[in-house]
């Protein structure tokens, strides 16, 4: 919340751009708000220190924000429901009895991204969505063509990493890689080490979670993919939750009926509840604009009760998991928008720009409309990565994109 107030980020976390600090905003005797930012001194950048000054943000030391916390004992504070045990014992000690808020209105304006954050939430999807296809055209040629078996789920996920390391304005991945061969796709939040992953084959199906964090805004994808022929039972199973993906991004609502993500979490379920399957985690999480990859709210999940607004980024990320034989999840990220079409509605926009496995498709699950849109998305998709790609001559990988998004007819 401090790292968006201030319009600033750090490195402090793996993977997420904040910084270990405190903030206080209050109003002085003539009515007129002032904040003081609590921070390690020697790791403000003097850009930063002059920025901050400019707009009369206080700066001081970290260690001083428990001393100066005690003036305001007694007083009506609004504070983060996750600040420290520490905080709240101070404020509340002595007898003096405080009025203690456990919300902020930093966390709900966070959530609403404005034009601008989501027009970078929508141009860094394109860099990305460039650098998972030139790997996983890569690692398809090297499967197929080189027949390659060296080739482990940790150095395909630090392949991937160079391959975001090119596009511009990137800073970091947005989370550990998840690259996961056969089996280790069904432990949903697996993660390689460099010295004990399986090597990636062309006989089980791959899953690969992963992310980037870019100056513009964060990514999460989730693609599953086979490099050679898969079975009948993992075509169905893909399908199927390929289907609930779209069922979930397909949906429009009023704007005016308080719609959360419990109200439309079946959407991304019933093409599995049909056939008496499910997955053990919740649909979709929000993400944020060069901030965490998992903000909350909003949260797709059947218990939540946070009501869609339209500037939401959120993952859409229904998945199936066989025990000790393959994980499949389909992940996007979308934004909530007003429908330009039916007045007075909400629509979801898809961000993500990365093709889907064709050659998991179950055709006979797929219906026109189906096909339809995922030619429509494809298009798009060869639309806005394909000139990056040239601009690489990354020659493998816009073969492999012509392939994967070739028009599909409905049979």
């Amino acid at each position: 919340q401090i790292a968006w107030f201030l319009n600033l980020r750090g490195s402090d976390i793996d993977y997420n751009p904040v910084f270990f600090s405190y903030a206080v905003v209050k109003k002085n005797r003539l009515g007129d708000w002032m904040s003081t930012l609590y921070v390690n001194l020697k790791q403000l950048s003097a850009d930063a220190g002059s920025y901050l000054r400019e707009y009369a943000v206080a700066l001081s030391d970290k260690a001083a924000f428990w001393t100066d916390l005690e003036q305001f004992k007694g007083w009506k504070i609004v504070v983060s429901p996750t600040c420290n045990m520490k905080i709240e014992e101070i404020l509340s000690s002595e007898g003096k009895e405080n009025s203690l808020i456990h919300e902020t209105p930093v966390q709900d304006l966070k959530i609403k991204k404005n034009n601008t954050e989501v027009s970078g939430m929508r141009n860094c999807q394109i860099r990305d969505g460039a650098a998972i296809i030139s790997y996983l055209a890569w690692l398809d040629h090297e499967l197929n063509v080189n027949k390659n078996t060296t080739i482990s789920e940790y150095s395909g996920a630090m392949k991937l990493r160079d391959c975001r390391a090119k596009q511009e304005d990137f800073v970091d991945l947005s989370f550990e890689t998840i690259s996961s061969i056969g089996s280790n796709g069904a432990i949903i939040h697996y993660a390689p080490k460099e010295k004990e992953s399986a090597i990636i084959n062309n006989t089980e199906v791959y899953l690969l979670d992963s992310g980037g964090q870019y100056r513009d805004g964060t990514t999460d994808t989730t693609r599953t993919t086979h490099f050679g022929t898969p079975n009948a039972e993992e075509k169905e199973m893909y399908t199927r939750v390929l289907k609930c993906n779209l069922d979930l991004e397909r949906v429009t609502f009023p704007d005016n009926q308080k719609i959360h993500g419990g109200n439309l979490e079946i959407l991304a379920r019933r093409h599995l509840w049909m056939t008496g399957k499910d997955f053990g985690h919740s649909t979709g999480h929000g993400v944020g604009h060069f901030l965490n990859v998992h903000e909350i709210p909003p949260l797709v999940h059947l218990w939540t009760k946070n009501v869609f607004e339209e500037g939401n980024v959120f993952s859409n990320e229904p998945g199936y998991y066989k025990v000790d034989h393959f994980g499949i999840r389909v992940e996007n990220v979308m934004v909530c928008n007003k429908s330009e079409v039916k007045k007075g509605f909400y629509e979801f926009e898809n961000l993500t720009i990365v093709p889907y496995e064709r050659e998991l498709f179950d055709f006979g699950l797929l219906t026109r409309d189906d096909l339809d849109y995922i030619n429509t998305y494809h298009q798009k998709v060869v639309e806005k990565v394909k000139p990056i790609l040239e601009g690489f001559n990354d020659t493998i990988a816009i073969e492999w994109l012509a392939k994967k998004t070739a028009h599909i007819d409905f049979p």
